[in-house]
């Protein structure tokens, strides 16, 4: 997935602040991916998205590859 600059309208709906570790580790539940740490694995994940994302440059792009 090719994340780009205008993805930045996003930012607020990943901030970590705005969820709770134990609605993320629900979600997993959900999915089948349930772990003792997926809430906090969860947040961290995020962070790290949120942060990428609003560190882009308007002639860079972010290269998600999940799977």
């Amino acid at each position: 997935m090719l994340i780009t600059p205008a993805q930045k309208r996003l930012l607020d709906q990943l901030d970590p602040a705005r969820h709770r570790e134990e609605e993320l580790a629900a979600h997993f539940d959900e999915m089948g991916m349930d772990f003792e740490e997926s809430g906090t694995a969860g947040l961290d994940g995020l962070t790290l998205l949120r942060d990428n994302i609003a560190g882009l440059r308007d002639d860079q792009v972010l290269l998600l590859h999940v799977g």
